[in-house]
């Protein structure tokens, strides 16, 4: 149980105890209602499914568009660190 809980559980819990009375405070004084972000979180996943395709196409296309920065900048440096392995050995 201490390898799960990073420690002893008792201490454990109270820490998250302590960590659910914070995070409750700053979220009454913000106004934010839980049932609220459940809400608005089903509302989201309905929208992204009412998308459907678009949704896919839209992001194939964001992938496109890093994929043309990202990919080359990964591959010279995989590159490079296998040179930089072979000239150690």
């Amino acid at each position: 149980m201490n390898k799960f809980f990073d420690g002893p559980v008792l201490p454990a819990l109270l820490r998250v105890i302590v960590a659910c009375i914070v995070v409750g405070v700053i979220l009454s004084v913000l106004g934010i209602n839980p049932m609220s972000l459940w809400d608005e979180l089903i509302a989201l996943i309905r929208r992204v499914w009412g998308m459907g395709f678009g949704a896919i196409d839209g992001i194939w296309r964001l992938f496109a568009m890093g994929a043309i920065i990202v990919i080359p900048i990964w591959l010279l440096s995989r590159l490079l660190a296998a040179l930089g392995g072979r000239r150690k050995g």
